[in-house]
């Protein structure tokens, strides 16, 4: 594994995943379902001890240390904010974690036996680009462990120009739109689930404390839902 690295940040500001409205909503991990949701995605892959594994979009590392005390200490974090990866509980200082992009990993090929993408698909301007990164690192029966939003019904597009203060709503996908991704990437989807009500009540968590829903409900944004879908 290579050493952290410094690269710039999206484009030097905090994103909607850096704010402490969020983490104090949804604590370290950072997102809807929590390390609930981690552990059922998990539970389907049955990763092997001794596994290597790779949290693209790891934020805080909590995904990353759970995964240690479980005994995976071969998993690795990955994230491009700076600002998150410092933020980490200092007990988990000593987790091997990466500042870089997750369109360009720094990994040797065929190295990983499980991958997780936990509310990161959404947040790629190049989503294709990363799931063929992904590809490329994962072991021959490895599997894709992906948590996100998806579209639902009637959807109003973002304009470009408004896509940053969007962040992950802008690139939400149908779960057509997601599939078709996944075959055009050499990825079969074995196992969807809806989770929406976790969003739904991460949305009343997040009015409930005053903070905002501008990135999960903006004007003519149509219907969001929140999944689990695991890809070989």
């Amino acid at each position: 594994m290579p050493p952290n690295r410094s690269i710039p940040d999206h484009d030097g500001r905090p994103n909607s995943y850096e704010s402490p409205a969020l983490r104090a909503v949804t604590g370290p991990t950072l997102r809807p379902g929590g390390l609930d949701l981690t552990r059922r995605a998990v539970s389907f892959c049955r990763p092997p001890a001794g596994a290597r594994i790779l949290d693209i979009g790891c934020g805080l590392a909590a995904t990353v240390a759970w995964l240690h005390e479980q005994g995976w200490t071969g998993a690795v974090g990955l994230d491009r904010s700076s600002l998150l990866l410092a933020g980490r509980d200092p007990l988990h200082a000593g987790l091997p974690l990466v500042q870089a992009d997750a369109v360009h990993l720094p990994f040797a090929g065929r190295c990983f036996d499980l991958v997780l993408a936990e509310c990161v698909l959404s947040l790629m301007a190049e989503p294709a680009r990363m799931l063929a990164e992904c590809r490329r690192v994962m072991t021959a029966g490895a599997s894709l462990v992906i948590t996100d939003l998806y579209r639902k019904g009637s959807w109003i597009a973002v304009p470009q120009e408004r896509h940053s203060s969007y962040g992950c709503l802008s690139g939400a996908c149908s779960r057509a739109q997601m599939e078709e991704l996944a075959g055009r990437a050499k990825f079969e989807a074995t196992i969807w689930e809806d989770h929406s009500h976790r969003l739904r009540r991460l949305a009343a968590d997040l009015v409930w404390s005053g903070g905002s829903l501008t990135s999960l409900r903006p004007e003519g944004a149509g219907r969001l839902g929140f999944c689990l879908t695991v890809w070989r």
